[in-house]
């Protein structure tokens, strides 16, 4: 019986002070010349990578937590970390969008003067993106998409998410609304037209240096978990 893994999403509480997402590759190797030197040919796929450091954490209900983490991460266990901090992902003011820095915006209950949140405060957490302008199958390293009414600033270097997978753009094109973008990775799986192209993208991956987490895990007062490197996880 094959039962799937169990994906854990990473904790809120625990704050990121920044993310850098880059896309393996691999090369084949393509042998020796007759000088001596080292060939390799670079093939389209290989995984995807998400380095992520974090600033000291408030003394408190987050050390327990952190140490739950770390034991998940050393067990080599799955999560689905949102790639937010980054300057890799579009941002409120690049998509003419006012959320702010939250991330979200006030459930405003008609009527009210002033007006106010909902559910004591919080926030509901809108998530901008595109549509898919065409079909793609899984595999390929191009797709097109439709931004709508938002503005065309999406650019090579930029992440974007298709599902829990996040793409980088290595090349674009825009005619209007419409871009066609060069991937990497390769699409992880089939695309219809019209599915949902999220610019708040996510990734599932494991810890390939839980060791560097844990480092500074320790009796002070705050608590500074190292960096760690998240490797895609193929589902």
């Amino acid at each position: 019986m094959i039962t799937a893994p169990k994906v854990y999403d990473w904790p809120s509480q625990i704050v990121l002070s920044s993310q850098l997402f880059h896309a393996g590759g691999q090369i084949r190797d393509g042998g020796f010349t007759s000088s001596g030197a080292r060939v390799g040919y670079p093939e389209p796929g290989g995984r995807s990578f998400l380095e992520m450091e974090f600033p000291s954490q408030r003394h408190g209900p987050t050390d327990t937590l952190i140490s739950w983490l770390m034991s998940r991460i050393s067990n080599g266990n799955l999560f689905r970390v949102p790639i937010g901090r980054s300057v890799q992902v579009l941002s409120d003011s690049d998509l003419g969008l006012s959320g702010g820095a939250t991330g979200g915006l006030l459930w405003a209950a008609e009527g009210l003067v002033p007006a106010r949140p909902w559910d004591g405060g919080n926030l509901w957490a809108y998530e901008p993106g595109a549509v898919a302008a065409a079909a793609a199958l899984e595999g390929v390293t191009e797709l097109s998409i439709d931004v709508g009414s938002l503005p065309s600033t999406l650019n090579a270097g930029h992440v974007f998410g298709i599902d829990d997978t996040a793409y980088l753009v290595d090349d674009i094109d825009w005619d209007g609304s419409i871009a066609t973008i060069k991937i990497d990775p390769p699409l992880r799986a089939d695309l219809s037209e019209d599915d949902f192209i999220t610019f708040r993208p996510k990734m599932i991956g494991f810890a390939v240096n839980p060791e560097s987490f844990r480092a500074n895990y320790g009796s002070a007062s705050t608590i500074r978990p190292g960096p760690v490197t998240m490797m895609e996880a193929l589902l």
